[in-house]
């Protein structure tokens, strides 16, 4: 399945606060850029630099609902942040899969 994803997130830690979760919201279009309308799964994986490596940090989310290309998930609901020793006291990069296929460039 060929699709585009816009990416729209705010990581933002409060000091001494870390977040176990946090709201990321995208836009999922085809290759014509028509918004989908579908359930999907989606995997999320947080890496330490923009490109190679590892991830320090993943998890699926099997059945994603997706209405009109606006899709919402809760990372860190299926694979807590803190079992994998991320602390966010550093830049991380997202990665995206749809379907197994890569979306973008990791942001």
């Amino acid at each position: 399945m060929a699709m585009t994803v816009l990416l729209c997130t705010t990581l933002r830690s409060e000091a001494q606060q870390l977040p176990s979760e946090f709201n990321y919201q995208g836009r999922l279009t085809d290759l014509n850029g028509d918004p989908v309308s579908d359930t999907v799964a989606m995997t999320f994986a947080l890496y330490d630099s923009d490109a190679g490596g590892s991830p320090l940090w993943e998890e699926t989310q099997p059945s994603v609902d997706v209405a009109d290309g606006i899709f919402s998930v809760r990372l860190g609901s299926v694979e807590p942040f803190d079992t994998w020793g991320i602390e966010f006291s550093q830049q991380y990069w997202l990665e995206i899969e749809v379907e197994g296929d890569l979306m973008t460039e990791r942001l």
